[in-house]
C-alpha cells in the first residue's frame, strides 16, 4: 500500500469511528449509574423515566428505564472525531431490547430502546427514545424523554449483622 493509501485509510477510520460493536467502557465509567429523564410527549401520565444502569468493566450492562429491563444491551461509540470536533452527536449510544412495560401504570410497553450519551469524566447525560413512529397514537409512537443525567450510584447498605 502506498503512503497516499495509508493516509486516506487513516482519514476513513478517523471519520467513520472505530467499531460499531460493543466496547468495554473507560474505568472510570464501570460501575452503578442512575437519574431521571423528563417525558417529552403529551400522551403519557407520568411524567419522569427512571434509569438505572451498570456497566461492567467486561463491557457487559444490566439496568432498567422505567419499568422494563434491559436485555442485550450494549454500549458503542456514536461519532466520529469529525463529529465531536462539530459537536454533533453524543459520545456513546446503549442500545438494548425491553423485557417489560416501560410505563406500566401508563400500560406502554416498547420492544427496544436508545439512549445517547455524553461524558464528562464523572457522569453521563443525555436522552432517551424508544422504538416506534412518531404519529399512529400511543399504542406505536416513541417515547421519548430528555435532560437524562446519570450519576454514580450510591452503594445499598445493608442493614443485617
Amino acid at each position: 500500500m502506498t503512503n497516499s493509501r495509508i493516509g486516506i485509510a487513516a482519514i476513513a477510520f478517523a471519520l467513520t469511528g472505530a467499531s460499531a460493536g460493543a466496547q468495554q467502557p473507560q474505568a472510570a465509567m464501570v460501575g452503578a449509574w442512575s437519574g431521571s429523564a423528563s417525558i417529552t410527549v403529551d400522551w403519557t401520565q407520568q411524567k419522569a423515566l427512571e434509569v438505572r444502569v451498570t456497566l461492567s468493566a467486561d463491557g457487559s450492562i444490566a439496568g432498567t428505564v422505567g419499568d422494563a429491563t434491559l436485555v442485550r444491551a450494549r454500549m458503542r461509540p456514536n461519532r466520529t472525531v469529525l463529529e465531536r470536533a462539530a459537536h454533533l452527536g453524543s459520545d456513546y449510544i446503549i442500545e438494548a431490547d425491553l423485557d417489560g412495560p416501560i410505563l406500566r401504570a401508563d400500560g406502554i410497553q416498547r420492544a427496544s430502546v436508545r439512549i445517547p450519551l455524553d461524558w464528562n469524566g464523572s457522569a453521563f447525560t443525555g436522552s432517551v427514545a424508544t422504538n416506534g413512529t412518531y404519529d399512529g397514537g400511543r399504542e406505536a409512537m416513541k417515547l421519548m424523554a430528555s435532560n437524562l443525567v446519570l450519576r454514580r450510584a450510591s452503594p445499598i447498605l445493608s442493614s443485617v449483622k
